[in-house]
């Protein structure tokens, strides 16, 4: 008989080793477990608002859902072979089709609205994986793996107003697609040149020179996902492995599989489960590292008074670094505003030596309301609400990481550099 385990003064510093096989700091903190099994070809994990994480099994031809229980049902078949799955911040659900498109599922009904269905009139060769932005736009890869019907393989940028432009054009097999947290990087697998690239962000859809960001000797990877830290955790199928590097590509370790993984992703309520797909089979992962996922800014009833005047929200006129964009909130009742951050009202009423960091996330609902300084850091107003008298107006936002610097007591504005 086992012999009981005696808690004892002790206990804590045993509770704070590593245990065998994990990387200090990230995890796993516990066993891996296979959540699911008897598959085919197991990608594309992707976890929404709710809880629920969505895979797909590529040669099965269908999507599953499990859900917070840990229930699996099939959630869409066919499903046009797909393959990454991407949840945005308004929750719409974005995914990859070996079938040449990218699509649009409606969660409730499953209607399928086709969002990049060709390029140069012709449809994509294959849609593999894909991530959106700050912007309302999203990158995908579009490899050969499923289908060749474009002149490249290559990666493109899907803008809000639906423009579809191809981005990346040099990479053969371009897969697994990622952004930094602060999406100032996109990182892009690629099996020639055998690497990880890294190319930054300039702007929704525009991309600086590519650099070889890790290096992988002629080896593979696929899917791959981000942590709070902005450590990537790359699927590594010849090793069975899924190996942690951090931003600057110093690798931490690979955490290994029982099948070769193609793909993962950090869920949960507390985003310390990593779910990695792999082969015919789905498992999961409890970390001490937590998943990036962009936080909701949310300026609402109670934080924007309107007393028979306007709100007006707009481009901060500020000298600062080009490429760099600056928003303003201003309320011209006098009244101090607040916004309110994942259900904690803050008032913007700063002190000008202690700014406050936030992790927020994405670009105003309202077209045309952001902008992009020009070289010498000067934009204008992009949008004014109207004057709708004595009430409230509920606004919504979603910035990617910002810095809320001192309120602004002449135009009761606060501005957030958008990083």
């Amino acid at each position: 008989m086992p012999r009981p385990v005696v808690l004892s003064f002790a206990c804590p510093l045993f509770l704070l080793a590593a245990l065998p096989g994990q990387i200090t700091g990230i995890g796993p903190s516990g066993p891996i477990v296979r959540a699911e099994t008897g598959l085919t070809f197991t990608e594309g994990p992707a976890q929404d608002a709710s809880g629920n994480l969505y895979f797909s099994d590529v040669q099965g031809n269908a999507i599953y859902r499990i859900d917070p229980s840990g229930q699996r049902t099939t959630f869409l078949t066919p499903s046009s072979n797909a393959n990454g799955i991407y949840f945005d911040r308004a929750d719409r659900m974005l995914v990859c089709q070996h079938a040449g498109r990218v699509v649009q599922v409606d969660v409730a009904t499953k209607a399928v609205t086709v969002l990049a269905g060709t390029y140069n009139s012709t449809a994509f060769n294959s849609p593999n994986d894909i991530v959106a932005d700050v912007w309302g736009g999203f990158y995908f890869t579009d490899p050969t793996f499923g289908g060749n019907r474009q002149d490249k393989t290559a990666v493109y940028y899907h803008a809000a107003n639906g423009a579809v432009t191809r981005v990346i054009d040099n990479l053969s097999q371009p897969n697994g697609v990622l952004l930094s947290p602060r999406e100032d990087v996109l990182y892009v697998a690629s099996q020639n040149p055998s690497a990880v690239m890294s190319y930054p962000v300039l702007g929704p859809g525009t991309l600086g020179a590519g650099t070889q960001w890790f290096p992988l000797a002629g080896n593979s990877v696929d899917g791959m996902t981000v942590d709070t830290a902005g450590n990537l955790y790359l699927a590594r199928p010849n090793f069975s492995a899924i190996e942690v590097v951090t931003p600057a590509g110093t690798s931490l370790g690979r955490i290994t599989f029982a099948e070769r993984p193609s793909n993962c992703t950090f869920g949960g309520s507390d985003m310390r489960t990593l779910w990695v797909t792999a082969r015919t089979s789905v498992y999961r992962a409890p970390m001490i590292a937590r998943g990036h996922r962009p936080a909701r800014l949310l300026a609402s009833a109670d934080s924007v008074a309107v007393t028979g005047g306007k709100v007006d929200l707009g481009i901060v006129t500020a000298p600062v670094h080009s490429g760099r964009t600056y928003v303003i909130l201003a309320g011209t009742s006098g009244t101090s505003p607040g916004l309110i951050l994942e259900g904690t009202r803050i008032p913007l009423v700063f002190d000008a030596l202690s700014p406050t960091w936030f992790s927020l996330a994405n670009t105003p609902l309202f077209a045309g309301f952001i902008g992009v300084l020009d070289g010498n850091g000067i934009a204008t107003a992009a949008f004014q609400l109207p004057n709708v008298g004595s009430a409230y107006i509920g606004v919504k936002f979603d910035f990617a990481a910002g810095l809320v610097q001192p309120i602004d007591t002449a135009t009761n504005a606060v501005r957030v550099e958008l990083k």
